[in-house]
């Protein structure tokens, strides 16, 4: 599992498994879940973060200021 948090944008992601997702669900709540094309959940996006998960963003495994810090990985 990986967890990265982006500053700038205040969101949160969690990958449970790398792979390339082709499916995004929206879920009320401001989260977003990342599926395969077989239906597994690779990870989720989790919007105003710095609100909902304060303790989570202090753990978080990687802290970046901008979605291009992610590309550049």
């Amino acid at each position: 599992m990986k967890t990265t948090y982006s500053s700038d944008v205040d969101i949160a992601y969690i990958e449970l498994e790398f792979g390339k997702y082709s499916i995004s669900k929206e879920l009320p709540g401001g989260v977003v879940v990342d599926m395969s094309k077989n239906g597994k959940i690779l990870g989720f996006e989790i919007y105003k973060a710095s609100k909902r998960l304060p303790s989570f963003i202090k753990k978080a495994k990687k802290v970046i200021k901008s979605p291009q810090e992610i590309l550049s990985n």
